[in-house]
């Protein structure tokens, strides 16, 4: 169905807005706040685009719980518990959809992750032009700016270029590889003209792209 959404306030509900199987719904221009579960969420293979919303103080902001692939772009993410979760859990035997874009996003101050893409998730994922700032301000242990994998470590394709990923608390960037006794070698992670400054730990299981850095942005 190609919905378009625009211009509302969502609120003070479990799921802000739903997509289902076969949604290519438009969803912009909306304050979507304080929604218990998700802000945005997606299943069943939907490909909406997300784009110029201010989406805050919701338990995740943006979110998939079966395989899906919402195009973010353009939006506010902010104070939520999570900014974004790739995270399809469900019954079904997990599956690559198509990719997964999160580009031109401002995510900052959420509480816990600002992206999270989990262990579930096995489709490629693009991590474009986006501020990733002040994240996980409360230091839980596996949060952080942007977290690849977790609970286990993680089987797909990452591209992040171009990104700011600044002031987080713990890791800037992290990708679960596993531990001690059975080691892993996580998500694949190509780094390309990132900004990755001032984080507890700006790496954890990857390394910089060749022409990532590492400045303030005076911002």
């Amino acid at each position: 169905a190609n919905t378009k959404i625009h211009n509302n306030l969502i609120y003070d509900n479990g799921v802000g807005i739903g997509n289902g199987l076969g949604s290519n719904a438009h969803i912009y221009n909306n304050q979507i706040y304080n929604n218990h579960m998700v802000g945005v969420g997606s299943r069943g293979g939907a490909m909406p685009r997300i784009e110029g919303n201010s989406i805050y103080g919701n338990h995740i902001g943006v979110g998939t719980r079966e395989p899906a692939s919402p195009h973010v772009k353009g939006n506010q993410i902010f104070d939520n518990v999570f900014g974004i979760a790739i995270s399809p859990m469900s019954t079904f035997e997990p599956f690559a959809g198509k990719d997964i874009v999160i580009e031109n996003n401002l995510i900052i101050n959420n509480l816990q992750r600002g992206i999270s893409i989990t262990s579930f998730n096995l489709s490629k994922v693009i991590i474009l032009n986006n501020t990733i700032d002040s994240n996980n301000q409360r230091a839980w242990e596996q949060g952080g700016g942007v977290i690849l994998g977790w609970p286990q470590a993680g089987r797909f394709t990452a591209i992040m270029e171009n990104n700011i990923i600044t002031n987080n608390r713990i890791f800037g960037v992290g990708n679960n590889t596993g531990t001690e006794l059975f080691p892993a070698s996580g998500a694949t992670i190509i780094n390309n003209n990132n900004n990755v400054w001032n984080n507890d730990k700006d790496y954890e299981g990857c390394e910089p792209g060749d022409k990532d850095f590492s400045q303030d942005p005076l911002f």
